[in-house]
């Protein structure tokens, strides 16, 4: 063997080991960020700073493109399980929003607790998020006085660790905590 096909091979195994590691670490963030936390922004964060991380590299430019391709398949995949997520989880509102509302039709005021909505309007209280963390935070305001009414809140967390949508059976409408 030359020496020239020594070196092509050795440089071969190391751009291989580069990649691997890439490929090791995309996975460790995805796992931790987008499916563990849900967290798109520091999804976002990692992709720049693993952008900047391979710029300063002394790569060869595949590798360098390889490289990059994989951060942005996760990336990629990231934003496609939070818009999944997103969709399931308005479907599940939907259905825990429906069954309160036939709940007050049936009893005159709206439940205490998810709980009570359990057999009778829902076969069990379905998950917020699927991926990701926290589950339905449930409010009543019971009817105290005429002004006022009977209302309840229904919120979830959708980044974490501070972005919280909240339904408001008052006014019918979503809004967003921070």
């Amino acid at each position: 063997m030359s020496q020239n096909t020594i070196s092509g091979k050795v440089l071969e195994a190391e751009r291989h080991a580069n990649i691997t590691s890439h490929i090791i670490v995309a996975s460790i963030i995805f796992l931790v960020f987008a499916i563990s936390m849900e967290s798109l922004s520091s999804i976002i964060i990692a992709f720049l700073v693993a952008l900047i991380v391979i710029a300063l590299k002394r790569y060869p430019a595949r590798t360098k493109l390889v490289a990059i391709g994989i951060y942005a398949v996760m990336l990629i995949c990231a934003i496609a399980l939070k818009t999944i997520n997103n969709q399931i989880t308005l479907r599940n509102a939907v259905a825990i929003i429906t069954a309160c509302e036939q709940y007050k039709t049936k009893k005159g005021v709206y439940t205490d607790r998810l709980s009570d909505l359990v057999p009778d309007y829902l076969s069990k209280i379905p998950a917020a998020r699927y991926a990701g963390t926290g589950g339905w935070t449930y409010y009543h305001y019971p009817k105290k006085t005429e002004v006022g009414g009977d209302y309840y809140a229904l919120s979830y967390t959708y980044e974490f660790p501070f972005g919280r949508s909240v339904y408001h059976s008052k006014s019918k409408t979503w809004h967003s905590l921070d």
